[in-house]
């Protein structure tokens, strides 16, 4: 990749939303591009294949195995889309057809062989699945609903690897999945990349996901490109104040952080700091010199680059900063006062189980206890963390707290109303509890009427 651009708008007043990005990933390497929302490393992948929304277009010169991609013609792209160039995209539940069986997704995603019959294809489709961790005696005949986050995930990598691809975009690959299922995908791809000796380009937006599968690192920001590292450099000190941020804004798994520390303001448009660094206004560092030009990538290493002009007398600074993550700081003293005030419970949930027939899925009736005598109480004003793996049961506890579905046993108290049983309560207690408790999804994009602005 040289100089690739991205715009939206017309092409008499374009607007730039990714600028000058480039690199060169060779065959079973694997990079990391790396940044918030915003940042540009979607819209990078994207333009890879040839799959930008209607009304963005990108320059630069883009070539894979020698074939220029920027301007290819639809033909010659879906030649290379799905055989020798595959992607896994965020969310796997919208990448599968949920009218279709595991089995006959994977069958849809295999290149067409002459002579290959039935019996054929059933044993390829179970290679496949098995090649990505999944029992095809138990997976092939289920619809996506069925399988959990993680296993759909693992169906969409073995979909995207159908056509032995040489090279793969995974974009955001386990952003919705729980801490011990993203590590088993991440370790899945890290394997099936060595072993297969493709090359991978991630895309995410936490670069201890990075560090686990990449070897190098390209940081971007408002779209454009802040520095790039091998993996290894970038973990031991970063080059580039936005990198030092992403590292610092992650919660250190060494200790109790005293706060949490976050990067202030939000990402701004690629045009709106086409002339300066894009990082400026957000940078504890800056100073006039930031905002006299657009900074370019200059070598601080061997094979570092970054595009921070102060670089070389921050550095330090930068430094002293960055070992706060391996060495914790010293605790804030507690005020006793706040100790001995009696808060109000707003919740209270007592020996609550939920359990579910599953006779609907499969042959034989089964009943299965998602929840079993969980308690636990919610005061005014403070925060509970639910935390465990996929079907740990957490996201049934709370449909029942919502009155989305209802417990087979025990009690639910909310704001002093016994919710339990949302059919029993009056008009007027309904619209009180719906006033008390709100909830924000997994998923935004199913959560949002695509029809409404």
């Amino acid at each position: 990749m040289r100089g690739l651009s991205v715009y939206a708008g017309s092409a008499s007043a374009p607007v730039a939303l990714v600028r000058d990005v480039s690199f060169e990933l060779g065959r079973g390497s694997s990079l990391a591009i790396v940044g918030e929302s915003g940042s540009g490393k979607t819209m990078t992948a994207r333009s890879i294949v040839g799959v930008l929304p209607e009304g963005v277009w990108a320059r630069g010169d883009v070539r894979f195995s020698g074939t220029s991609l920027i301007g290819a013609n639809e033909r010659a792209m879906r030649e290379l889309r799905g055989t020798r160039i595959g992607m896994v995209l965020q969310d796997p539940f919208t990448a599968l057809n949920p009218l279709q069986t595991i089995g006959e997704s994977l069958r849809e995603s295999l290149p067409r062989v002459k002579g290959r019959g039935r019996a054929a294809t059933r044993a390829e489709v179970g290679n496949r699945l098995r090649e990505v961790g999944l029992d095809p005696e138990v997976v092939a005949r289920r619809y996506p609903f069925q399988l959990s986050g993680g296993m759909r995930q693992r169906v969409a990598i073995g979909a995207a690897l159908c056509g032995d691809p040489d090279f793969l975009i995974a974009d955001e690959p386990t952003t919705a999945l729980d801490v011990t299922t993203q590590a088993e995908v991440l370790a899945l791809l890290e394997q099936l990349q060595r072993n297969r000796g493709m090359a991978l380009l991630l895309i995410t937006h936490n670069l201890r996901v990075a560090f686990s599968v990449a070897e190098r690192v390209l940081v971007m920001y408002a779209g454009s490109v802040v520095e790039e590292s091998p993996s290894a450099d970038l973990t031991r000190a970063a080059g580039h104040p936005y990198s030092l941020g992403l590292l610092r804004a992650d919660p250190p798994v060494t200790f109790l952080a005293a706060q949490l520390n976050a990067i202030p303001g939000s990402v701004p448009s690629a045009d709106s700091v086409a002339d300066r660094c894009a990082f400026a206004d957000r940078c504890d560092w800056r100073a006039g010199v930031c905002t006299a030009r657009r900074p370019t990538l200059e070598r601080i290493g061997r094979n570092r680059w970054s595009s921070c002009v102060r670089i070389a007398e921050i550095r330090g600074e930068m430094w002293q900063r960055q070992k706060e993550l391996f060495v914790p700081a010293e605790p804030a003293p507690t005020d006793a006062a706040e100790e001995l005030l009696a808060p109000t419970t707003l919740l209270r949930v007592v020996g609550l189980s939920k359990s579910y027939s599953t006779s609907s899925l499969v042959s034989s009736a089964k009943t299965t206890l998602a929840v079993k005598d969980v308690s636990f109480e919610i005061a005014d004003g403070e925060s509970l963390g639910l935390v465990g793996e996929t079907g740990s049961g957490k996201t049934t506890l709370a449909r029942c707290i919502l009155g989305l579905s209802v417990p087979s046993s025990g009690s639910i108290v909310l704001g002093g109303i016994d919710v339990t049983r949302r059919e029993k309560l009056t008009k007027a207690q309904r619209q009180q509890v719906a006033r008390l408790v709100q909830v924000v999804f997994q998923d935004p994009y199913s959560s949002l009427n695509p029809m409404l602005s």
